[in-house]
């Protein structure tokens, strides 16, 4: 879920993606920055689990609280 207000990014600058469906996350693990004002603010995992799909394509402008990936919780 954001909890910025900006646009999700979570391709890097040399094209290889942060995550991907079927991944194995970890609590505490980054999955992108919400991109605000210029400012570069991270999403991190606040449980351990899979993911599963992906809500909101790289780039895309996001509000406070929107979902951005699903993940099951391990």
């Amino acid at each position: 879920v954001s909890e910025h207000i900006g646009r999700y990014s979570y391709i890097r600058k040399d094209g290889t993606s942060i995550i991907e469906i079927g991944q194995d996350i970890k609590e505490g693990q980054e999955l992108g920055n919400v991109v605000a004002v210029g400012v570069a603010l991270p999403v991190v995992a606040k449980f351990s689990g899979k993911i599963e799909e992906i809500y909101v394509e790289d780039g895309k402008p996001v509000d406070y609280g929107r979902p951005l990936i699903k993940v099951k919780i391990s």
